[in-house]
């Protein structure tokens, strides 16, 4: 490729290379930017074109013939899948109309020589006063001399890499391609089907207060990720390099979004913000939260009423005493911040979610009509434990079971002293350390959890047993999870003894879960809670727990490889 000549910012000596690159959907493969060249003003004007250029494994811009140039590479790419995912990307989804420049470092051993000699040359053009269309013939021809031909064999070589190199990308969009198509059209489907669809959906404010077969009690949020570029690694007490974005988040939130996608038609009851928390809505229309509220009903199949979603008034008026949720302190709709490290896993997060404190508690006549009360661990703990019991109270007509995502080791460790909570809990969704903060307040410090994980699966068992013990005294279960080791399925049943002792043992029962290999992890923020929606799933659907797991463990699948959001869009496509 052509590109800036040296002195162009004067002479505006700039090859139209450059422009058409800017508008022609192609990926060019080259060793690089001639030395002979302004290498850094070549990439700047690229970058100004909204071009983007890359290094085929390198972190080093390479000179055409000289794999090495001083310049750090704007981007570096690994392999031939890569190249086209990030081509078809920008095609598909980002609808940019500008190439894509991929640079190949020559690595023909003449190659520093020539580069040497083109730099030699350059100073004799300087010495000379060769200006304009007469300097790039006298280069040419004084690096053949210099270099004894030898520029012409490494020229050779660098066409072949290119060529081979070029050849693969060019096989890996062929096979990437068709899948971005069908993403494409999926996504102008639904938003067609969507726009005629909207004049007939009620809005969340019209629906009256409806009854479901699965209801769902917790927090509504605003995820704000962040995470290092591919190939960096997370440094701590400075700022890195990375990727931003935001997604509607949230464990009940999320679970509910999983249960609705799945057909379940949950009914979720949550808070959220009554002004807009940014800055680009211009202080008016809905808030953030109710616009996270619109597309859970729209694209989702989640239900609300008016009675299931409390919104934050604006009033400043701060007069809460009397608890009616009326008027609150905040109007600001919770959120989340994550920064994730290089393997997209969590390394810290800050939580903004006062306004949990105001999610409404169900009807008793509404829980008692449930298959299913799902909680997360948001809710004050009087509003979870008298939503638990108003589920499984006697006077119901149906047995309601009730399931719990702890959300996190604090709230898990608060849930584990509460045996008026516990004991109404069929279904828990720990991962390892709130297992361990659950039961039975064995791990009050971040030393005491480490120090018990040392155990393994010893103390998961013990883990597990005590906290069993606890939960709903009929049968109970625990989907722990584990990360990469996969799911633990822990279970406590009845079963009639063999001897002669009268009544019912309790049986404990392990099943573990390995993790499937070979998952290409995007975004690791709602694996846990697809996991837990898609289980529920099973369940309401007549499956065993251990076909539930296997369910909910392929679902969190396809949100891991979702970059961009906690919970994927296609489940509803793949279940």
């Amino acid at each position: 490729t052509g590109g800036v000549h040296r002195g162009g910012e004067l002479s505006l000596d700039i090859s139209s290379d450059l422009t058409e690159l800017s508008k022609t959907p192609v990926v060019v493969i080259s060793a690089g930017i001639k030395s002979i060249l302004d290498i850094q003003k070549t990439l700047e004007t690229l970058e100004t074109l909204s071009v983007p250029t890359a290094t085929y494994q390198s972190d080093e811009y390479p000179s055409f013939f000289s794999p090495h140039s001083g310049i750090q590479t704007p981007h570096r790419v690994e392999n031939a899948t890569e190249v086209a995912n990030v081509f078809l990307t920008s095609k598909y989804k980002l609808k940019l109309s500008s190439g894509m420049l991929i640079a190949v470092p020559n690595t023909h051993p003449a190659g520093q020589a020539v580069e040497n000699a083109i730099q030699e040359s350059l100073n004799e053009v300087k010495e000379l006063q060769i200006v304009g269309k007469d300097v790039t013939p006298y280069i040419l021809k004084a690096v053949s001399e210099k270099t004894k031909g030898e520029s012409l064999l490494s020229n050779i070589e660098l066409v072949k890499r290119n060529a081979k190199i070029g050849a693969d990308i060019a096989i890996a969009i062929c096979k990437e391609e068709n899948k971005f198509q069908e993403e494409e059209k999926d996504s102008n489907e639904l938003h067609s089907e969507l726009q005629e669809d909207e004049s007939n959906t009620p809005s969340p404010s019209t629906v009256s207060s409806p009854s479901s077969k699965v209801i769902v009690m917790g927090g509504i949020v605003m995820d704000l990720i962040a995470k290092p570029k591919k190939g960096l690694k997370l440094i701590l007490s400075t700022s890195n390099p990375g990727i931003c974005f935001e997604s509607d988040g949230g464990v009940g939130r999320n679970i509910a979004e999983v249960l609705g996608r799945l057909g379940a038609k949950p009914l979720l009851y949550s808070a959220i913000g009554g002004s807009s928390t940014s800055s680009s809505s211009g202080g008016g229309g809905d808030s953030i939260g109710q616009a996270m509220i619109a597309r859970l009903t729209k694209e989702c199949g989640v239900v609300v009423s008016p009675d299931s979603i409390h919104v934050a008034s604006s009033s400043k008026n701060n007069d809460d005493t009397n608890n009616t949720h009326k008027n609150i302190n905040s109007t600001r709709t919770a959120t989340y911040l994550a920064i994730l490290d290089h393997n997209s896993d969590l390394n810290v997060a800050i939580a903004d979610m006062d306004i949990f404190q105001h999610i409404p508690i169900p009807s008793t006549e509404i829980l008692q009509q449930a298959d299913a009360l799902v909680l997360d661990a948001n809710p004050p703990l009087q509003s979870l434990v008298k939503a638990a019991i108003n589920a499984t109270s006697s006077t119901s007509t149906t047995t309601t079971k009730v399931f719990l995502d702890p959300t996190s080791v604090p709230k898990a460790r608060i849930i584990g002293t509460c045996d008026e909570l516990l004991k109404c809990i069929s279904y828990a969704f720990p991962n390892l350390d709130e297992l361990l903060a659950m039961a039975d307040g064995w791990t009050d410090t971040n030393a005491e959890l480490n120090e018990a994980k040392q155990d393994g699966l010893k103390t998961i068992k013990l883990a597990s047993e005590e906290l069993l013990k606890q939960m709903d005294p009929t049968e109970a279960h625990l989907i722990i999870t584990l990360g990469c080791d996969g799911v633990m399925l822990a279970s406590k049943k009845k079963k009639e003894s063999n001897n002669n002792t009268k009544g019912k043992r309790k049986e404990f029962e392990f099943i573990h879960f390995p993790a499937k290999e070979g998952v290409n992890v995007e975004n690791s923020t709602g694996a846990g809670d697809t996991l837990c929606g898609a289980f529920i799933n099973g369940i309401l659907n007549g499956k065993s727990e251990r076909e539930s797991v296997q369910i909910g463990m392929d679902a969190a699948i396809l949100s891991l490889q979702c970059p961009d959001r906690a919970i994927s869009p296609k489940l509803g496509r793949h279940f």
